[in-house]
């Protein structure tokens, strides 16, 4: 499962003609300012996700012209984690289990016994940590750089 971080082209081309460099700069910058705010996200649920957080990457892609940098996890479980599964997944479907070699289901749960000759499981809901580190990240990001733009590359106009 990968997230690509792209820049605005239209809001950003004075700056890649003025100081190409500082741009893909940025790009690097942000992508792995994002990495970390994933690996964080997942991290609070380290006891469940340790592996998860450990498997989440950044590398650059895109062109010289227009840097990106791109977000994975090579987990791989990593997909159902961040999209969710069952009636919260993409598929919007339950889970059905039926006994295989037997007659029925037996387990605990909740602290009680239960035998069930099938059983429907909802799934899991979603924890989109890409999108969650992007939100927190991204938006501080862009203020501080065009913060900077107004400064060094449209002083003179």
């Amino acid at each position: 499962m990968q997230v690509t971080l792209t820049i605005d082209k239209r809001d950003l081309e004075r700056v890649r003609r003025a100081a190409p460099e500082a741009l893909k700069r940025f790009v690097y910058q942000t992508g792995l300012q994002v990495e970390r705010e994933a690996v964080l996200i997942v991290g609070q649920r380290a006891e469940k996700f340790g592996h998860l957080g450990r498997s989440i990457g950044m590398r650059m892609a895109g062109s010289a012209k227009w840097p990106a940098a791109e977000l994975y996890a090579t987990a791989k479980y990593a997909r159902y984690v961040h999209e969710g599964t069952g009636i919260y997944g993409p598929m919007k479907r339950p889970f059905f289990v039926k006994a295989k070699n037997k007659k029925a289901l037996h387990f605990v749960w909740r602290g009680a016994e239960w035998v069930r000759r099938s059983v429907t499981i909802k799934g899991m809901r979603g924890r989109p940590f890409f999108i969650w580190a992007v939100e927190r990240v991204v938006p501080e990001r862009m203020m501080g750089i065009w913060r900077r733009i107004e400064m060094e590359v449209f002083k003179g106009k």
